[in-house]
């Protein structure tokens, strides 16, 4: 926990002077080989970068490395990255390194199993061609370094965007370049996937109050409701601080958010025994919302909660929020 609000202030720092410049997100898909065995598995990667000066670039990437034997794994990294033009403008190669927070679920002699969570290195290599003036297609190699987890390396195809100018401009009337007091209202619902081997999943339910302090950071309060998965039954209340970017005149909002969540659980240890107490755990969340009205907006988020006692989840939801 204590290392997911260290990375975040840390990215809060570096991307908030340079948010006017130039700014790119990218999807990639494709195959992996984990270092025990060989074995083969997919993967795939989102990732959004910000250009700091010249070639030099910083990006943030969350990395999916599938499901090799004994060990489903992901995780975000923070890259830096230095890109170079070959040959043509239209093509250019990039080299980024940069730490990788992992979540791995593998097995255990004593347990179900186990999420462990650990710290790595991602080697990254692209070779881009622009199809347009925007658009680029995205060849990625990708080398996690990870002592005490398994290695792997991987090859994947995608495409990267390159937002236009307009999409950063700020709208003139929003109230939070003037006053930093917006709120949003949200209720969503949606699913919740246990991080086991197995991926036992449920219906999940959320009720979140959103405060906007300045144009680029907000903070939230939210009641999840993770529903039963027999693993786990856990309900609580979480607290998280946003760094967020509004785009098309506010049209569009990303961002992700960090904090403690504390929630009341029922879980299983063991075929015929449950434990039942208050715990604390950690909260990470990417979220993108748009707004169809001046004051209604639908918002996608996507939660992973970080345990100390093996039970970690994804919660995917979805819904409409009231912004006043």
């Amino acid at each position: 926990m204590r290392s997911l609000r260290t990375i975040f202030m840390a990215g809060t720092v570096l991307f908030t002077p340079i948010l006017a410049q130039a700014q790119e997100v990218s999807a990639d898909l494709g195959a992996l080989r984990g270092s025990a065995g060989g074995e083969s598995t997919y993967t795939w990667s989102f990732g959004y970068r910000q250009s700091i000066y010249k070639n030099l670039s910083l990006g943030a990437t969350w990395l999916n490395e599938g499901h090799v034997p004994d060990h489903h794994r992901d995780g975000s990294a923070f890259q830096i990255w230095y890109d170079q033009a070959l040959f043509s403008p239209r093509f250019t190669v990039g080299l980024g390194a940069g730490p990788y927070r992992y979540y791995d679920t593998s097995t255990s002699p004593n347990r179900l199993y186990v999420n462990q969570h650990g710290w790595g290195v991602l080697y990254s290599v692209t070779a881009n061609w622009a199809a347009t003036e925007h658009l680029r297609l995205q060849l990625r190699f990708n080398e996690v370094q990870a002592p005490g987890s398994i290695q792997s390396s991987s090859l994947l195809f995608g495409l990267s965007y390159s937002l236009p100018k307009s999409a950063l401009i700020p709208d003139p009337s929003d109230t939070r370049l003037r006053f930093p007091h917006g709120d949003e209202l949200t209720v969503m619902a949606g699913k919740t996937v246990v991080n086991s081997l197995s991926s036992q999943s449920t219906f999940s339910k959320s009720v979140e109050y959103r405060h906007t302090f300045s144009q680029h950071i907000e903070g939230t309060v939210a009641w999840i409701d993770e529903g039963n998965t027999r693993l786990t039954e856990r309900n609580g209340v979480a607290t998280q601080i946003w760094l967020t970017e509004p785009l098309y005149h506010d049209k569009l909002t990303i961002g992700m958010g960090v904090g403690p969540y504390l929630a009341a659980d029922t879980y299983r240890v063991s075929r015929d025994s449950d434990r039942t107490g208050a715990k604390l755990s950690g909260l990470f969340t990417m979220s993108a919302s748009y707004r169809v009205t001046p004051h209604v907006v639908v918002r996608f988020s996507w939660d992973r909660v970080l345990t100390t006692y093996n039970r970690d989840t994804d919660i995917f939801l979805i819904g409409a929020g009231y912004r006043f």
